[in-house]
């Protein structure tokens, strides 16, 4: 056994102590079209259809989206799978508050307490109905301490700086038109870099009877 053990502490979310990724400098790109009331994205050769007007207005403007016939959908086969909404998305569904932490999955939030000290507002929280949320696999649930899901959005009050969360970076996003887009959405978790980096520190020393540390 160690006679004695160091302890250095910090705090912040966990997300935000990830790498700095490249910049994020636009919308995610895609060929986007509306076609018989339904929004599509074309991708690989093939059309995937939103499952919702409110899924797909969490990802791109409305203008985005080119104007066809029925006829168009005719050029490339037409999956069986949904696209839904943002990841990062906050929805709601019967008691149940949930973030969408990928295209295929969804995880509910363990309670309300939980919820504001990750960060979050209610008021972000945008209803889903059953056959919005159907398309998800419910995962784990979200704890204290849980690392924010990609699409999560920082504010760093020192810098001035928004940075989304994704594929285990967090990278700024620098462009403005994206970044009014999603505070359209909701609000930006603050946190500071400043704070971030301090460290507190101590020697741990074994009790009396040496069966626990402390300092």
């Amino acid at each position: 056994l160690p006679e004695t053990l160091e302890l250095t502490l910090r705090r912040s979310y966990r997300s935000f102590l990830l790498p700095t990724g490249a910049p994020v400098t636009g919308f995610p790109e895609a060929a986007l079209y509306r076609i018989d009331e339904t929004y599509y994205a074309l991708q690989d050769g093939m059309f995937y259809p939103f499952v919702s007007d409110n899924a797909y207005l969490t990802r791109y403007p409305d203008n985005f989206a080119l104007p066809e016939t029925k006829d168009f959908l005719t050029r490339y086969p037409v999956s069986e799978r949904w696209l839904g909404f943002r990841v990062g998305s906050i929805v709601s569904f019967a008691d149940g508050v949930f973030l969408i932490t990928s295209e295929t999955e969804m995880r509910p939030v363990g309670s309300a307490d939980i919820f504001l000290a990750l960060g979050y507002r209610f008021e972000d929280v945008r209803p889903a109905s059953e056959e919005e949320i159907g398309i998800y696999k419910r995962g784990r649930i979200f704890l204290l301490g849980a690392e924010h899901p990609d699409g999560t959005l920082f504010l760093d009050q020192d810098t001035q700086t928004y940075y989304l969360i994704e594929h285990n970076t967090k990278r700024p996003l620098t462009d403005t038109r994206y970044r009014d887009f999603i505070l359209k959405q909701q609000a930006p978790l603050q946190v500071s870099t400043q704070s971030s980096a301090v460290h507190a520190s101590c020697l741990l020393e074994p009790s009396l009877l040496g069966q626990s540390f402390s300092c």
